[in-house]
């Protein structure tokens, strides 16, 4: 299980380098305002697959006769 580490708004921001180093080691960092928790840097999700192709064209977002 990943760790959790809570940190007031004031040492997110003088500690944000630090803070990120740990959160690439799977870390879980929550930045708390008065011991209310406002956010959350974890680590991203793995990106999906990539969809395979279907060989269709996809669909243009300019209505026909727009510049």
């Amino acid at each position: 299980m990943a760790r959790e580490t809570r940190v007031t708004t004031y040492e997110a921001e003088t500690r944000l380098a630090l803070l990120l180093d740990l959160v690439a080691q799977g870390e879980t960092v929550v930045i708390t305002r008065r011991g209310e928790a406002v956010a959350l840097l974890a680590p991203p999700h793995p990106s999906p697959a990539p969809r395979p192709e279907t060989g269709r064209e996809a669909p243009s977002l300019n209505p026909p006769g727009s510049p």
